[in-house]
């Protein structure tokens, strides 16, 4: 009579085990299979779906609490794993916490998703979540002020009440979303792309073996400086009984239909903001292009034809006195469409012999530019002033211009490497980093 044989998962070869992991999905091989046994756990490093599992998507499989507690555990020693997508499973706060407590161990995993679970999941997790990779942490419906209403359309059933619980228990805060210029996956690329090569030509680090930030004259135009301040609407309102009791000068606002503004055009290098004394007001050098005998009530505009006039009268003189010898400036302006004319470039190569190439300047890299954060600041600074003319406007701007000291400017040079890094590091998005 011949003997029974019992087999184990110890004695099994591994061809046998092989074929039982290719009937088994992957959840189950990543839940309940590995840490069976240290014989199990080496097999299951050389299995190929094991190897290429970077992705578990568990879409519709009736996942509970209890599931999840095995998938957290599972998660603490895995290696393997970058992505995991929880869609549309009855996963609830209790879960979340399990999922939560075990991805501080995970150094490998980068994102999560599982937004059609219950909304106590959602704001549990994205919590936990963003406290531990605030830089994989994703976009939420909580972020919204109207947050329930938007829930209920996606086929929540919540409350107000539910939604505020959520969120103080949580200790949440709502964050308005910033304002940044719109860029293509295309621009993006092409942002990264310079940034790096402006990084290998002027220079990375102050000190390296190469700095050539130092000699830089970034310029550019303003925006619009405005007679009156920019109000909030938000804002202009009176506490009161009725507003019959408001008197008329506070229960309305005056705002003129057509404000009268100006623009400047001015540049900042390692020796100071250019000009000294105060930026160059587009509206006087305009008027100084203007052809004789001509109606002066006719507007006069700004063409490439004038801006290469400007650059080589007022700029080429005002630089000569002021930097000393042009031979060494690095001249760069904005690539307006008007300024890289040909007669545009023309007349700076002739006063600059040295410039940032327009080519390298084309890609949307406004928020890298020091000279931007200059026009910034002297807006903030002149926030809430009212003016009877332009006279007083430009009065106050030449008092704030000569406010930067050259120690502010070197520094604000000095950073311009360390943005193009984080364009860099971002991914070509717009940066907020002053």
């Amino acid at each position: 009579m011949s003997e029974k044989v019992s087999w184990s998962l110890l004695t099994l070869p591994i061809d046998i085990i092989y074929r039982i992991l290719y009937q088994i999905d992957n959840f189950t091989i990543f839940c309940s299979i590995r840490g069976v046994c240290a014989r199990v756990n080496a097999i299951l490093v050389t299995y190929y779906r094991y190897q290429n599992l970077t992705t578990l998507v568990l879409k519709h499989y009736r996942i509970g609490n209890e599931d999840v507690q095995r998938l957290s555990t599972a998660l603490k020693n895995d290696t393997t794993l970058t992505i995991l997508s929880l869609n549309d499973n009855g996963v609830e706060a209790l879960g979340t916490q399990y999922l939560a407590d075990a991805l501080p161990n995970n150094k490998m995993f980068t994102n999560a998703k599982f937004p059609s679970n219950r909304i106590c999941n959602e704001l549990a997790w994205n919590s936990a979540y963003r406290s531990r990779n605030t830089d994989a942490m994703y976009m939420l419906h909580c972020k919204k002020r109207n947050v329930n209403a938007k829930l209920r359309k996606l086929g929540y059933k919540t409350s107000n009440t539910s939604v505020c619980r959520a969120k103080t228990e949580l200790k949440l805060k709502w964050w308005k979303r910033q304002t940044v210029q719109k860029l293509t996956n295309q621009q993006k690329i092409q942002r990264i792309f310079i940034a790096k090569q402006l990084r290998k030509k002027y220079g990375t680090k102050k000190g390296g073996k190469i700095f050539k930030w130092n000699c830089v004259l970034n310029t550019d135009f303003s925006g619009a400086f405005k007679l009156s301040p920019q109000n909030n609407r938000h804002n202009e309102g009176v506490y009161a009984e009725s507003s019959l009791d408001i008197p008329y000068e506070l229960r309305t606002i005056s705002k003129q239909k057509f404000q009268k503004s100006i623009m400047l055009w001015g540049g900042i290098s390692y020796k100071g903001l250019f000009p000294e004394q105060s930026p160059i007001f587009v509206d006087e050098w305009l008027e100084l292009t203007r052809p004789k005998d001509t109606d002066r009530r006719k507007k006069v505009y700004y063409t490439g034809d004038r801006y290469a006039k400007f650059i080589q009268t007022i700029v080429a003189d005002k630089a000569a006195k002021e930097l000393g010898d042009l031979r060494n400036l690095v001249f760069q302006d904005d690539q307006d469409r008007k300024q890289r004319m040909h007669v545009a470039l023309n007349a700076v190569k002739r006063v600059f012999i040295n410039r940032i190439e327009s080519k390298d300047c084309n890609a949307k890299l406004a928020d890298v530019w020091p000279i931007e954060n200059v026009w910034g600041a002297l807006k903030e600074n002149l926030r809430g002033r009212e003016y009877d003319n332009i006279e007083q406007l430009k009065d106050d701007i030449k008092k704030e211009w000569i406010k930067f000291s050259v120690s502010l400017c070197q520094q604000m040079m000095d950073k311009i490497p360390a943005r193009l890094k984080l364009v860099i590091d971002q991914g070509g998005n717009q940066i907020r980093e002053h």
